[in-house]
């Protein structure tokens, strides 16, 4: 995230609302400002380890803890992002295979991919293609489906680009990943002879459904499956289902080398259609 700080004087330390500006990762918390300037854009990192920091939209941390001569104000210009909770076993696990690939630095795919989670425990997915001869772009994504910022995406290619990372001979990119955006829409109905009320189903489908959502938008290149969301739903108790949206749709993964997209949910519609004997 990057905080904005206006003021007259030449050397500052700033600590804002639980924040602390720092230097594009360095832990050097000094900025200099030029002569004749008023104001520096500095990188900032939360106090806080976890998900805590994260959404905090530009403006919203515009208060200093510890005031210093000639100071006027300061605001993130940048949406925080980035910040993540303790890694579960099933990402470690993930790294620690990928990990083979980067015995001869991140030439293989796999290799690029390992350095990348590297870099935030908030990356949840990445692929690597090779659009061309001695390219490769890189796209990550984080947990929840999120797509990464400029400032995240310039981080992980500062990571990929090191002397002992980045074969001389690629030229290595980062990128967001396109999304392909879909809605949920259908009607289910409720077997007659049913043991659990309409309330108890209605509580399990919803919950299918966002089984569903986390599923289609956890991994790059998969296809929007309504096939998928028909068996999470067929297991809570009801007859049938009518799936209007989504329809099957291809998702790229990249192996074409073109972008690699994720699902995205656009909106969603659940109607109860009652109940029916068998």
């Amino acid at each position: 995230m990057t905080v904005a700080v206006i003021l007259l004087a030449v050397l500052f330390v700033v600590s804002v609302i639980g924040w602390i500006c720092q230097w594009a990762g360095s832990a050097a918390l000094i900025e200099y400002i030029p002569s004749g300037e008023t104001s520096i854009d500095c990188h900032a990192v939360c106090q806080t380890p976890g998900v805590i920091g994260n959404g905090l939209l530009p403006g919203q941390i515009n208060r200093l803890i510890d005031f210093f001569p000639y100071f006027e104000s300061c605001q993130n210009i940048t949406t925080s992002e980035a910040g993540a909770d303790t890694e579960n076993d099933e990402s470690l696990y993930q790294r620690m295979k990928a990990s083979e690939d980067t015995y001869s630095t991140a030439g293989p795919m796999g290799g690029y991919e390992f350095f990348t989670k590297g870099v935030s425990s908030a990356i949840a997915d990445v692929r690597a293609i090779s659009p061309s001869a001695g390219c490769v772009t890189v796209y990550p994504l984080l947990e929840n489906g999120g797509i990464p910022q400029a400032e995240l995406l310039q981080t992980v290619k500062e990571a990929l680009s090191a002397e002992d990372v980045r074969p001389l001979t690629d030229k290595v990119t980062v990128s967001a990943p396109e999304t392909v955006e879909y809605e949920i829409d259908f009607t289910y109905y409720i077997p007659a002879e049913s043991a659990k009320g309409a309330s108890e189903i209605e509580s399990a489908v919803i919950e299918a459904v966002d089984r569903f959502i986390s599923w289609q938008r956890e991994k790059l290149g998969r296809d929007i499956n309504p096939s998928q969301l028909v068996s999470l739903l067929m297991d809570t108790g009801i007859k049938r289902v009518e799936i209007r949206k989504p329809a099957f749709t291809v998702v790229n993964d990249g192996k074409n080398g073109k972008a690699v997209q994720v699902a995205k949910l656009s909106d969603k519609t659940i109607k109860n259609g009652g109940y029916e004997d068998e």
